[in-house]
């Protein structure tokens, strides 16, 4: 089964919370805040099998070197979702908004 990829939706952060707590263990404070931040940084997609969202890639806007880049952060999948190519697709969506794209340093 392929996964449907679409930019993310307000109504997306619940299960979109759940996730990034899921794989990365952060707060529900700091993520809560990184979604009120979100519409003025970028933008972010989804990764939906079976109606769920079981992945995520935020594109972050940001200078460099007086160039205008996207900043590639949080991509996230379930574990039991991964080795199907949904980070990879998601990142790819990421790379389609037109920008220099970079990838976090870990």
């Amino acid at each position: 089964m392929k996964a449907e990829i679409r930019e993310f939706l307000p109504e997306d952060i619940p299960q979109l919370t759940e996730l990034w707590s899921e794989v990365f263990g952060d707060d529900r404070r700091l993520i809560e805040r990184f979604f009120e931040l979100l519409p003025a940084m970028g933008t972010g997609f989804t990764a939906r099998l079976g109606g769920r969202i079981v992945g995520a890639a935020y594109s972050l806007d940001a200078d460099f070197c007086g160039e205008h880049i996207g900043y590639l952060y949080a991509v996230a999948v379930k574990e039991s979702c991964r080795s199907l190519g949904i980070g990879a697709e998601l990142c790819r969506r990421c790379a389609a908004l037109g920008k220099t794209v970079t990838l976090p340093a870990n």
